[in-house]
């Protein structure tokens, strides 16, 4: 009896410092990585987790400044990043102690939020001889993807998954045809970095990307939402996909939007604009 008291007492001391240490673990949402792009002349909600009360420093390659901060008791911090003209790549660096994490190749520039059905989700993949040309025409360091995983969620998550790339043929074939056009148009015109995050899954109804508190401003869209009949191939929901794929990016500075319709219902008069701008 003695003998499995001291085995249960030290397994109990090894799983507090295992927990410890990981509570003490500095990091970032994936959105802020390496090959990311920010907005230019912008203010970024650059933020993490670590330990309460633990000292973060924040340091943009860009201006060399040191921005200073603390984490709250829920373990999150966060620093205003001021961002440039368009340029790079730079690096950030973030200090916790002796803990210190650097994410590299960071770009300046326009950053594109490509959003909506299947015909935003669709990528060379779906017809690979069609765009084979294409493919093979993608080399371009200036223009890189953040592709969120189709998710849904019954609240508003804090995070997304996934990771930025630099376009490739093999990061390309699998992103958004519509936005990469549109990125590549923009690049070539701009002669400026372009960040695309896909956030789009084929068959979604608006009311799947509105936010919950929406439906009490607008009646004829909570009736909407009621009569929508689940499918096996997305989420039928309201408010899912917005609580799982945008909402945890809702304060990542952006240029714009590159939409796509949605399925609707029924028509609502003067909604178009209100959900189109969420």
């Amino acid at each position: 009896m003695k003998k499995f008291s001291v085995l249960f007492f030290l397994l109990c001391a090894y799983l507090f410092s295992v927990s410890s240490l990981q509570a003490q673990q500095l990091r970032m949402p994936d959105i802020f990585s390496e090959n990311m792009v920010l907005q230019e002349q912008a203010t970024v909600n650059f933020h993490g987790y670590a330990d309460t009360q633990q000292k973060i420093e924040v340091v943009p390659g860009w201006s060399g400044d040191t921005l200073k901060t603390t984490a709250e008791s829920n373990a999150e911090w966060a620093v205003k990043l001021s961002t440039p003209k368009a340029g790079g790549p730079y690096e950030i660096t973030v200090i916790n102690g002796d803990q210190k994490i650097v994410i590299h190749n960071v770009l300046i520039g326009e950053v594109w939020l490509a959003s909506g059905q299947s015909n935003m989700e669709m990528s060379a993949d779906w017809h690979p001889e069609y765009y084979k040309k294409d493919i093979a025409a993608t080399d371009n360091r200036q223009i890189r993807f953040f592709e969120i995983n189709n998710i849904s969620a019954p609240y508003p998550q804090k995070e997304v998954r996934g990771q930025w790339k630099m376009s490739t043929p093999s990061s390309m074939r699998t992103f958004s045809l519509a936005g990469y056009y549109f990125g590549k148009r923009l690049n070539q015109e701009l002669n400026s970095p372009i960040g695309l995050i896909q956030s789009a899954w084929g068959g979604t109804p608006v009311e799947s990307w509105t936010p919950v508190e929406v439906f009490s401003e607008h009646t004829n869209l909570a009736v909407s939402a009621a009569e929508l009949q689940p499918v096996p191939w997305c989420p039928m929901r309201p408010a899912v996909t917005y609580n799982a794929m945008i909402h945890p990016i809702a304060g990542y500075p952006i240029a714009g939007p590159s939409g796509t319709r949605e399925k609707r219902t029924q028509p609502i008069p003067g909604l178009t604009r209100r959900l189109f701008l969420i």
